[in-house]
């Protein structure tokens, strides 16, 4: 393949249910695209194949990490620990210990604490994510659900700004955008809640994986 060239655009954030594109940017060959404005980016490229002489078109979706500046943490939190959250919706602790061993061993060799006590504090994931990522529950938080109140969760004191504000590069990642904690019974986030958050991307993602599948398909 030769003679490759490459269309980019970055996909902005507006607010968890706006999205915008940014201006094509063209590279041509093995040019690289720097990640600046967005992590994610729209990509449309057109080459043509060196001994049939045949154009081919791609377009799809990538994904990266732009590089962030952070205000220096202060001298006594430069080597402070990373922090991770992993969760898994929807299994119980025990389907957790039968369905995914690897998962669990990788897990116990990363050292992570793993929450055998932890109990749901309610009914659905927000009732285990509200106390798990701000130390309350839903009830003891300001109403932001859907129909009740316009307002956004920004104001939610969520651990990751928390962590933020010490200094930590953050990210935010739900892989069911359409069905996430922060959106389905609530107004979601107006601003992006950390410095990495994917929604967007994950959203045309499987825009395009419906619209693959076709009319017949059981995906």
């Amino acid at each position: 393949m030769h003679k490759i060239q490459c269309k980019y655009r970055d996909i902005l954030f507006i607010t968890d249910n706006n999205r915008a594109f940014g201006r094509h940017i063209t590279k041509n060959g093995d040019a690289k695209y720097i990640l600046r404005d967005s992590d994610h980016v729209e990509i449309s490229c057109v080459g043509t194949d060196r001994i049939i002489n045949l154009t081919s078109h791609w377009s799809g979706y990538g994904a990266g990490f732009r590089k962030v500046f952070r205000v220096a943490p202060d001298p006594d939190r430069v080597d402070s620990v990373n922090v991770v959250f992993l969760g898994f919706d929807s299994t119980s602790r025990n389907g957790f210990l039968r369905d995914m061993p690897r998962t669990l061993k990788v897990l116990k060799d990363f050292g992570a604490v793993i929450m055998n006590g932890y109990n749901i504090l309610g009914d659905a994931t927000p009732a285990t994510m509200f106390p798990l990522l701000t130390g309350r529950t839903e009830l003891e938080l300001p109403d932001r659900r859907r129909g009740f109140s316009g307002a956004y969760v920004d104001d939610f004191p969520f651990v990751f700004k928390r962590l933020w504000g010490d200094g930590y590069r953050t990210a935010y990642f739900e892989d069911s955008p359409e069905i996430g904690t922060f959106q389905m019974r609530f107004n979601g986030f107006c601003n992006p809640p950390a410095d990495h958050y994917l929604r967007h991307f994950f959203l045309l993602a499987n825009e395009v994986d419906r619209e693959s599948a076709g009319p017949y398909s059981d995906q």
